[in-house]
């Protein structure tokens, strides 16, 4: 009988398994307190390992962790900003526990107010290295702005090349010269690039209208009356109809902004949703048996069967605005499911619509059982 219930436990480490939960006939034996499996998002700059392992040792992506009186209690530094799984391995004599912890690192906010959306914004390829090393409360430089502005206009052809007088001590030679060629940021009369120039709002709007060739908003909006008759009139109204600024921004337009400012206006950006959504998404090792029951009287793997995601049927695409469009489809069974992290819920008919960016040309449809990317047709019709 020993011998037996020594190949049934040994079953863990023959099939390799890699778990997110400790198996049922571990339990007691094997106990992680801290942290719990949900806080799989974190502003934290450590990660505290608190538990129990009785006659086990222990070890965290690779690395022995002490185990006094069959406890270990650990604090690992998180210096890298976002997906990351850490591995903790168990081993008595020949079983291996292997157990996945899967979590989000973002980044850590201090004194300032920002959403988790937000704070997920810089772990995007929008956010320049300087984004994501400073604090929130640094001064938003034209270099950070050239970098945004590359990123967002990556599809848009280069009109031609253009002398940067200073490219050779620039921070992101490539991503300003990319923004000058496309004629959207532009050179002092000796041709240099002023890449420590402050930005305001007005600034930072006008270059992103400008970047995506939005259409200049012909609403008013009584907020930004007393600039009717300039340059700017046009783009406030687009900023206001595209809700990147509230009428609370109006009159603080030409104050220089910090990192946090930009960040809390750029993700407001349809353009920007699916990378956030993205950079919210848990890695893939993550989807693993959970809490699995070992065989009782068979060496045999057993099968599960997580069944199939509902079919999902586009019926059209069609624009919205100047800056998103929407789509109209069926999903067979009726079911809800995520885009680009909203939740839509079909009506009985299984139809559902949903608003997404202008320049997105596919969508992941999240279901609870899986997800399904669809390729989009071409907009049926231009919004006038």
């Amino acid at each position: 009988m020993k011998k037996i219930m020594g190949l049934i436990l040994g079953t863990i480490s023959l099939f390799g398994a890699n778990y997110t939960e400790i198996p049922d006939q571990y339990a007691t034996d094997i106990v992680i307190e801290s942290p719990k499996i949900s806080a799989n998002i974190t502003t934290d700059d450590s990660r505290r390992y608190v538990g129990q392992a009785v006659g086990f040792s222990v070890s965290i992506n690779g690395s022995p962790v002490p185990v006094v009186k069959n406890r270990f209690d650990i604090t690992i530094p998180l210096s890298q900003l976002g997906q990351q799984i850490h591995t903790l391995t168990f081993t008595k004599n020949n079983d291996t526990i292997t157990l996945s912890r899967p979590f989000i690192k973002l980044k850590n906010p201090n004194n300032q107010s920002l959403s988790q959306n937000e704070l997920a914004f810089i772990n995007t390829r929008y956010a320049s290295p300087k984004i994501r090393s400073s604090e929130l409360n640094t001064v938003f430089r034209r270099s950070e702005l050239a970098f945004f502005l590359s990123e967002l206009s990556n599809s848009k052809p280069q009109q031609k090349t253009v002398t940067i007088a200073n490219r050779a001590t620039l921070p992101y030679p490539d991503a300003i010269q990319s923004v000058v060629n496309r004629g959207i940021l532009s050179l002092t009369a000796t041709n240099a690039f002023e890449s420590d120039a402050t930005i305001n709002r007005l600034v930072l709007i006008a270059s992103i209208i400008k970047t995506l060739d939005v259409a200049v908003s012909t609403s008013v909006y009584p907020s930004v009356a007393a600039y009717k008759g300039t340059w700017v009139y046009g783009y406030l109204n687009t900023a206001l109809d595209m809700k990147l600024l509230t009428n609370s921004d109006i009159p603080l337009l030409k104050t220089p902004i910090n990192h946090a400012t930009f960040i809390q206006i750029a993700s407001r950006l349809p353009h920007v949703q699916s990378d956030i959504q993205q950079a919210l998404t848990l890695p893939q090792q993550a989807v693993v048996q959970k809490k699995p029951t070992l065989p009782s009287k068979t060496l045999e793997k057993p099968s599960v069967s997580q069944g199939k995601p509902p079919a999902v049927r586009i019926e059209s695409v069609d624009a919205s605005s100047s800056f998103a469009k929407k789509i109209i489809g069926y999903t067979n069974p009726n079911v809800s499911f995520v885009v680009n992290w909203s939740r839509i819920t079909s009506d009985d008919t299984g139809q559902f619509n949903v608003l997404i960016p202008i320049d997105m040309n596919d969508v992941s449809f999240h279901f609870d059982n899986g997800v399904i990317r669809k390729e989009l047709p071409p907009i049926r019709s231009k919004k006038p």
